[in-house]
């Protein structure tokens, strides 16, 4: 899911929209979470903490990413 989110540019798309890198990594870490494992808000954050490498290939740690995802 990461590989077809970089074919779209969804990053540099996102970075054109004003997004800052903290931003990115939590749209981009929703929109998979969401993709992969279809779940409450609650469900994504916890899985983007604590069962996934995501975080790890993005840059960021989501253990420091509060709910919502985009606040």
């Amino acid at each position: 899911m990461l590989h077809a989110a970089q074919q779209l540019q969804l990053d540099e798309k996102l970075s054109a929209l004003g997004f800052n890198k903290r931003d990115i990594a939590a749209a981009l870490g929703s929109i998979i979470g969401c993709a992969v494992l279809p779940g409450s808000e609650l469900y994504t954050h916890d899985w983007l903490q604590n069962r996934t490498g995501l975080g790890e290939l993005l840059d960021h740690d989501y253990g420091s990413t509060s709910l919502p995802l985009w606040n």
